[in-house]
């Protein structure tokens, strides 16, 4: 007997040889049609914006976990592994401002210890964005950390080794991912990034996949950054996960000011080179999920939100004046249907074949 959600959403359900899925809002969950999708296509999910410290912990002992719980609990309903994003990351907030080392410590310990026990089946815990882009740097971090200005905190990455102990502590299933962006399009990024895993190695620092957010644009992929990455990760025995995924329209990433917007549907040639781009990228990922575990193996691929009303890059910013323009970088549209980048993204080989086919129609 065919369910409400068949009716709802008539595309395919694929299954590729990585974990799929999306970062929502929590909203998804509760809306019907979404929720369809999410029941058809998503292996994992994560919730970025419910999951933050700052927002679980707005003030000290104060936990706002709402959000996050609903998504949590959805996931558990229906066998969806949970990514939580993020355990810590350099956001300056009460729990490592006019503090010194040794309180900031105790109380992200604190933090992360009651994440653990609220939420006791999360799949992953994302350490997220501690690399910075200049490689003189020790360790290679980023100079700007909050947590890096506390009295006595000296050059030593003390809140990342203190999140991943907490969560190996008290979430031993959980894989711990050291997650970051840029080291797929910057030779320097890649540097700090080898410097950052020497240092979690050096230190016995338990983390299992180093993560990429992969926010790119129409004319820009760099895949061969990916491949590198996995080279990178397999070196240390570890394996991959593209954490935040997104394909701008236009070929700037869409910051405002720099290329013209459209009125009504975008160029037909802009969204065929997405589409094929999309598909690129779906074979890279593909190969990279063939690798052994332990070796630089594709865990699984996460879009940034779920349809094309929900993305990030419809609100940018252009010198702190807010700015709107159309984007279309999601792999479903702004109705929640499934937009032909998803069959191009899921089965690239087919894409390609049929448009050989079809250019040999048109030239017979």
């Amino acid at each position: 007997m065919q369910s409400i959600y068949d009716k709802l959403d008539m595309s395919e359900a694929y299954a590729p040889p990585f974990e799929f899925g999306f970062v929502v809002n929590p909203h998804d969950t509760r809306i019907l049609k979404h929720e369809a999708v999410l029941r058809k296509h998503a292996k994992v999910i994560a919730t970025e914006m419910a999951c933050k410290p700052e927002i679980v912990q707005p003030q000290r002992g104060f936990f706002n976990i709402r959000d996050a719980m609903q998504v949590y609990r959805w996931c558990m309903d229906h066998d969806v592994a949970f990514r939580w994003q993020t355990a810590v990351w350099n956001f300056a907030f009460w729990m490592n401002q006019d503090r010194s080392k040794a309180s900031a410590q105790y109380h992200l310990r604190e933090h992360l210890k009651f994440i653990c026990r609220e939420f006791p089946g999360v799949a992953m815990f994302e350490v997220n964005e501690t690399t910075g882009s200049d490689p003189a740097v020790k360790y290679g971090a980023r100079p700007d950390s909050p947590w890096k200005k506390l009295k006595n905190s000296g050059a030593e990455l003390w809140w990342v080794r203190t999140a991943c102990d907490t969560i190996a502590e008290f979430a031993p299933k959980a894989l711990i991912c050291a997650n970051d962006q840029g080291a797929d399009s910057s030779a320097e990024k890649l540097i700090t990034l080898r410097k950052f895993l020497e240092y979690l190695k050096a230190t016995k620092t338990p983390v299992h996949v180093v993560g990429n957010q992969c926010h790119w644009s129409r004319a820009y992929v760099p895949l061969q950054g990916l491949l590198n990455i996995q080279a990178l990760a397999a070196e240390f025995g570890l394996d991959v996960a593209d954490t935040e995924t997104t394909m701008s329209l236009y070929d700037d990433k869409g910051r405002p000011g720099s290329a013209p917007s459209w009125e009504g549907s975008p160029p037909a040639a802009d969204v065929e080179q997405q589409i094929s781009v999309w598909a690129a990228y779906g074979a890279n990922c593909i190969a990279r999920a063939q690798a052994k575990p332990g070796r630089g193996k594709l865990l699984h691929v996460t879009p940034y939100a779920l349809h094309d009303g929900e993305t990030y890059l419809r609100y940018q910013t252009d010198d702190g004046t807010p700015a709107y323009r159309v984007d279309e970088p999601a792999l479903f549209d702004f109705e929640v249907n499934p937009k032909r980048h998803l069959e191009a993204f899921m089965r690239p080989e087919k894409y390609l074949a049929d448009r050989s086919k079809l250019a040999t129609e048109r030239t017979a």
